[in-house]
This record gives structure tokens, C-alpha cells and sequence, in this order.
């Protein structure tokens, strides 16, 4: 599949639409609006790059550029304590623009499971907890003794082996070019 042919003008126009508004600027001071309201050449422009940059599988290193804000994480809890934050990284909004380029191009070989419910849209935790709760009545209506553990991997996202992330995809037999851009955008990652 030669997957830079499918990237076209309405496809980026529709990538740009989907983007999250009233969003803080990243490091380059962009926001979605300021492409929302670009001259329409912008969107064509784009369409060029993207179609360069996955041909040769590089994207620019300022894509893996982000500006780390601390947020807390309990208002009530102890303001002094690291344990009471976590980051947020405002990233480039080109840079989110092609990863959801990427996203649409792939998507039909990018599904997960439907017992997967964090990073899916569409999907919460009141979505496994729904499912939890529905297996337990389950079990219980039975008067089966039902038996939960529960392992926290709140910091698993940031702990990724980004080859062996890449070896699971190789698995799912995506095109090269999907894999050689991933491991490029995944070499450029870094805070400023």
C-alpha cells in the first residue's frame, strides 16, 4: 500500500476540523484556530509536506518538541508534594495534525480490542466500570464469590518500549513507511 497517495487536500481539511479547539498554543505559539482560519493554500501545503514527509519517512524535529506543564492533580491534597501532579505536554499542532492524518490512514489496521477502554474515543471509565459491574452482578446473582484485583498502571504510558511497540505493529503488517515515520517521530520526542 503506497499510503502517501492517500493523502489528499479533504483529508487534511477533515484531520484540521477534528482537532480539539480552544487548546493552548505548543512551542511554535500555534493553535488549531490559527489553521482553522489560515488561507485555504495552507491546507494544500500541508497536504505536500505530509505526503514528503512520509515518503521518506522523517518528520521535522520540532515535532517532538513539547512545553511540559504540571497540573495537579487533587486541589484539596498537599500543593508541595511532586506525587500531587502530573504533566501535560502542549505539543506542536502540526505535529498533531499529521499523527491524526496518520490515524485516518491507518485506522482500519490500527483497531484494539473492545475490552480496551482507555485511549479510545468513545470510551471512559465509566465504560469499564460499567463492564466490571455487569460481570460481578453476574457472578453474584449465581451466589458465586467474585474475586478482583486491580493493578495501577497510571504511569505505563510513559514507560513504553517504543520497539516493542513497533514489533507488535510489525505484526499487524503495516507498510514500512508507517514504521520508519513512527520510529522517527519516536527519536525526536523531547521537553523543552
Amino acid at each position: 500500500m503506497d499510503s502517501d497517495h492517500s493523502i489528499s487536500v479533504e483529508l487534511i481539511q477533515k484531520c484540521v476540523a477534528g482537532l480539539k479547539r480552544g487548546k493552548a498554543a505548543g512551542i511554535d505559539e500555534l493553535t488549531c484556530e490559527h489553521v482553522l482560519h489560515s488561507h485555504p493554500i495552507l491546507i494544500v501545503l500541508l497536504a505536500n509536506l505530509f505526503k514528503i514527509m512520509l515518503a521518506y519517512g522523517m518528520v521535522p524535529d520540532a515535532f517532538g518538541q513539547g512545553i511540559i506543564i504540571p497540573l495537579v492533580k487533587n486541589v484539596d491534597g498537599d500543593k508541595t508534594v511532586s506525587e500531587n501532579y502530573r504533566s501535560s505536554t502542549l505539543s506542536p499542532v502540526i505535529s498533531k495534525l499529521f499523527e491524526s492524518v496518520l490515524l485516518d490512514l491507518f485506522s482500519d489496521q490500527l483497531c484494539s480490542d473492545n475490552l480496551q477502554f482507555g485511549f479510545k474515543s468513545r470510551s471512559s471509565c465509566s465504560h469499564a466500570i460499567f463492564t466490571l459491574r455487569t460481570i460481578v452482578d453476574h457472578y453474584v446473582k449465581d451466589a458465586s464469590t467474585v474475586t478482583i484485583s486491580a493493578l495501577d498502571i497510571s504511569k505505563a504510558f510513559d514507560r513504553v518500549d517504543h520497539f516493542a511497540l513497533l514489533r507488535l505493529l510489525i505484526k499487524r503488517q503495516l507498510p514500512n513507511n508507517f514504521f520508519i515515520i513512527l520510529r522517527d517521530f519516536f527519536s525526536k520526542g523531547y521537553d523543552v
